[in-house]
């Protein structure tokens, strides 16, 4: 409730474009397939998987840093590493340790072994983690042992393989799609997605602690941010207590600025309520600017 009441109150400083933006990611955003890399020492190959997994709805990176660190290009991720969430592991035992606890299937990526391709790789098993190595050296022994499957992108030419950018790219893209398309459950769960459309919201509004001292310096009390539910409930109250109390059901309906709240009542007692994210201010500055 925390939460929510936080977030109805920050998207009033959002454009609806920027609201539906959030909202429409978060949707697509999952847990069931995570990445993990080993000491990823070039930034451009960091930085690439950083965008590709951001691309295509992949929400965690687990990251091995015993030699190199994880270190993406500020100037190639170009923001996306705002919406990626990271995880860093002193070393490739923790990571695994880390991953099998939360039930993750560890799918190593290399061409020297392969007991499924990304069309045959059964993604309705249960959730699994995608494991690359380094350009050079490729997976770890450690993770070999522990792999659950190895997965390789079948070569036609005289290459052996692709570098790992590159591989990454076919990977996520391919196995997200199929993810999808045939896993039930893959989506984050409500909670997931609130905290997480939560925190984008917050990320997106400019100084919003400020905004918030600023508000209670102003009124001159503290300020509680209420849902869009909970105001609708205090409006019916309002409502209903300068009408005669009378039987039979009644429909409220407020239509703010920002906001538009609609209650079915009987009495005083509030029985249907609902907060659209849709008012008389947001939608003349949207519609007839």
């Amino acid at each position: 409730e925390w939460l929510r009441e936080r977030l109805d109150y920050m998207t009033q400083f959002l454009t609806e474009e920027r609201k539906t933006t959030l909202r429409r990611t978060v949707e697509q955003r999952t847990h069931y397939m995570r990445i993990m890399t080993e000491n990823m020492f070039h930034p451009q190959n960091a930085s690439a998987i950083m965008r590709h997994c951001e691309a295509f709805g992949i929400q965690q990176i687990h990251t091995v840093e015993d030699r190199c660190k994880f270190d993406p290009s500020v100037n190639i991720v170009r923001g996306t590493h705002k919406w990626v969430d990271v995880e860093h592991h002193e070393n490739t035992a923790e990571a695994l340790k880390a991953l099998k606890a939360e039930g993750y299937r560890i799918v190593a990526t290399t061409p020297h072994r392969c007991s499924a391709t990304p069309e045959s790789f059964d993604v309705t098993k249960g959730k699994f983690a995608l494991v690359f190595g380094t350009e050079h050296a490729g997976i770890s022994d450690e993770v070999i042992e522990a792999a659950d499957d190895f997965l390789m992108i079948p070569m036609c030419g005289m290459v052996e393989s692709l570098n790992v950018s590159a591989s990454a790219a076919i990977l996520i893209y391919m196995l997200s799609e199929r993810i999808r398309q045939s896993v039930d459950g893959w989506q984050l769960s409500d909670s997931e997605q609130l905290k997480l459309l939560t925190r984008w919201t917050m990320s997106s509004v400019r100084d919003y602690e400020r905004i918030l001292r600023r508000a209670e310096e102003i009124l001159g009390h503290p300020v509680e941010v209420i849902s869009g539910r909970e105001e609708a409930r205090l409006i019916y109250l309002g409502v209903s207590h300068t009408l005669a109390d009378t039987p039979g059901k009644r429909l409220v309906a407020d239509i703010g600025g920002g906001s538009t709240e609609f209650i079915i009542g009987q009495r005083f007692e509030p029985l249907l309520r609902e907060s659209l994210q849709m008012g008389c201010v947001s939608y003349t500055q949207r519609y007839f600017k």
